[in-house]
């Protein structure tokens, strides 16, 4: 939790997530206060979670190694959505959107300088899949990014 909320307070012009939920973030103690800081700053803050009607939603969960179960998923995606969303209120560069096209084959997490990808392995959950930390410099930062875009830019504003 430590080194999430370290990338968050410490994020100036840059905090991008995509990922089924980040549920899990809620319970980062001092994580809501450092979102609300972030964006306080100015800083563009764009969190992009699963929505529950994508098609590939429910492709995502092996029955063997899953957590929850489907309907369980659904209710916890909508809660961190919900939390986001309180956490970015008063943020005049914040957003939260719902992935209702396309599909997400690793979380992606990007700071000013990085961007930390973690694919989606079926065989294990998303604290078990590596943790790939990539620089700004890296050609690869701007194929991640570019898969950012391409998902936010395809999936509306939430109402």
């Amino acid at each position: 939790g430590e080194f999430w909320l370290d990338l968050v307070s410490g994020s100036t012009e840059t905090l991008f997530l995509a990922g089924v939920s980040f549920n899990g973030w809620k319970g980062i103690q001092g994580m809501k206060e450092a979102l609300r800081d972030a964006g306080k700053r100015g800083c563009d803050v764009r969190i992009l979670t699963m929505d529950v009607d994508n098609p590939s939603f429910g492709s995502f969960l092996n029955p063997d190694v899953a957590s929850h179960n489907l309907d369980g998923l659904r209710e916890a995606v909508s809660e961190a959505r919900d939390w986001f969303n309180s956490a970015l209120t008063d943020a005049a560069k914040a957003e939260v959107r719902s992935l209702s096209r396309g599909s997400l084959n690793q979380q992606m997490i990007f700071g000013d300088d990085q961007c930390i990808v973690s694919p989606y392995l079926y065989s294990a959950n998303t604290s078990r899949s590596p943790c790939i930390d990539i620089t700004r410099e890296s050609d690869i930062y701007n194929t991640f990014r570019h898969e950012f875009t391409s998902l936010w830019d395809n999936n509306d504003r939430l109402s």
